[in-house]
């Protein structure tokens, strides 16, 4: 079964430290377009921080999709900051906690529901393991006419 959220309306997440963003639904625009933007992994490239670096470049290009206003954030002489693309990406990778709650509380959240939509329930009468068994099982005298 696969769940929809059909509210298109955004919604709050706290990611700690008195940082609240309000972010629009995940969806399958905001996650490809910020996909579009990563650099492709050469095979020989597939080593620990190059897919760490990918997944925080993954996670600010959502965030700069999805973050439509935030309380919390102030600059330097801590005068309110108003969300932009270049606030967005200081404050996930200034600060590891926010960057690991939002990637959390949004984009794996968003994430379980893509793989949800990826589970079936078995087929009566397909090759899954709901099916019935067709097969007989081979008797000895069957299996004693192969040739060895």
């Amino acid at each position: 079964m696969i769940r929809l959220n059909l509210s298109a309306a955004p919604r709050w997440i706290d990611l700690g430290r008195g940082v609240r963003v309000e972010v629009e639904p995940l969806g399958s625009f905001i996650d490809l377009a910020a996909r579009a933007e990563l650099p492709v992994i050469e095979p020989d490239q597939l080593d620990l921080p190059t897919l760490i670096g990918r997944n925080i470049a993954h996670a600010k290009a959502v965030a700069r999709r999805a973050i439509r206003a935030w309380e919390g954030v102030a600059d330097e002489t801590g005068a309110d900051l108003p969300v932009s693309g270049p606030a967005i990406d200081a404050l996930l990778e200034q600060h590891t906690d926010l960057y690991v709650a939002f990637a959390r509380d949004y984009v794996r959240a968003g994430a379980a529901l893509v793989a949800e939509g990826n589970v079936s329930t078995p087929s009566p009468a397909g090759t899954s393991a709901g099916a019935e068994t067709t097969a007989a099982a081979a008797t000895a005298s069957a299996t004693a006419a192969l040739p060895a």
